[in-house]
C-alpha cells in the first residue's frame, strides 16, 4: 500500500452509512422488484466522509507544464451495511468546492487566474484482518478519480481566494463484483479504525503559478447510490 504523510483525524460518523431498509428477501431475486427498489433507494450523502476535508498541493517543477500534489490520511470506524450480501453496486460521486486558496513564495505576485488540468484523486482504504491461517494481513482497496476537464480559477477581490465557474466534479466511482466484496469487507469487518490515504494531484503552467506555490482544495457534495 502506498504510504502518505499523516494528518490524522477521527470521524464520529461511519464512513459508509448505507441504508437499505425493509427489503423483502423474497423480492431480491426478482428483476422487476429490484428495479422498483433501486429507483426508490435514497442517495447517501457524504458516503466516504470526504466532505469538508482539505488537501494542500504544492506546485513543483521547472518546465512549462508542472505538477503538484498533496496528501492526507484519516481514519474511520467499522460500520454495518444493511442487506450487504444483496448489494450489487455502489456508485459514488464527489466534487471539489468552487473556491481554492493560493499562496506564492515571498517576492512573487498572485496571478489574476490560472488553469489546472489532470486533477486526480488517488484513494487507498486499508484494514488489518485475520486470514484463513490465523495471521493478520493488510487488506486494501484502491481507486482513482479524475476531473475530465481543464478548470480555470480566477481571483476574487484582493485576497488569495480563487473561484471556478463550476465546482470541479470527479468521474463516478463504480464499485461492483469482487471489488465490492473487497470494499465491504474492509468497511464492515477486521480491525477498527480503518485507514484512508488520499493523494490529490494536478498539472498547471509555471508562467501563472511559480514553483513553490500551494493550492488548498476542499471536498464537497459526496453522494452514493446503491443497487441490489
Amino acid at each position: 500500500m502506498p504510504r502518505f504523510r499523516s494528518v490524522a483525524r477521527r470521524f464520529p460518523r461511519p464512513v459508509m452509512a448505507l441504508i437499505v431498509v425493509g427489503l423483502p428477501l423474497t423480492l431480491v431475486g426478482c428483476g422487476a422488484a429490484k428495479s422498483l427498489i433501486n429507483n426508490n433507494l435514497p442517495t447517501v450523502s457524504n458516503a466516504l466522509q470526504l466532505d469538508g476535508q482539505s488537501v494542500t498541493g504544492t506546485v513543483n517543477g521547472s518546465r512549462a507544464t508542472i505538477s503538484g500534489n498533496g496528501t492526507k490520511e484519516f481514519s474511520f470506524a467499522n460500520t454495518t451495511i444493511n442487506q450487504a450480501g444483496s448489494l450489487a453496486e455502489i456508485k459514488h460521486s464527489q466534487k471539489l468546492t468552487r473556491s481554492v486558496t493560493v499562496t506564492v513564495p515571498t517576492g512573487e505576485t498572485l496571478p489574476t487566474s490560472f488553469q489546472l488540468r489532470n486533477i486526480a484523486l488517488a484513494m487507498v482504504l486499508s484494514d488489518r484482518q485475520t486470514n484463513t491461517g490465523g495471521d493478520l494481513e493488510e487488506r486494501t482497496f484502491a481507486a482513482t478519480l479524475t476531473v475530465g476537464s481543464t478548470v480555470t480559477f480566477s481571483r476574487t477581490g484582493s485576497d488569495n481566494t480563487y473561484t471556478a465557474i463550476n465546482a470541479p466534479a470527479f468521474g463516478d466511482l463504480v464499485i461492483s463484483g469482487d471489488r465490492l466484496t473487497q470494499f465491504r469487507n474492509i468497511v464492515t469487518g477486521g480491525g477498527s479504525p480503518n485507514q484512508v490515504g488520499l493523494r490529490l494531484s494536478f498539472d498547471t503552467d509555471d508562467f501563472t503559478l511559480p514553483n513553490g506555490s500551494t493550492i488548498t482544495f476542499t471536498f464537497t457534495e459526496g453522494k452514493a447510490t446503491v443497487k441490489i
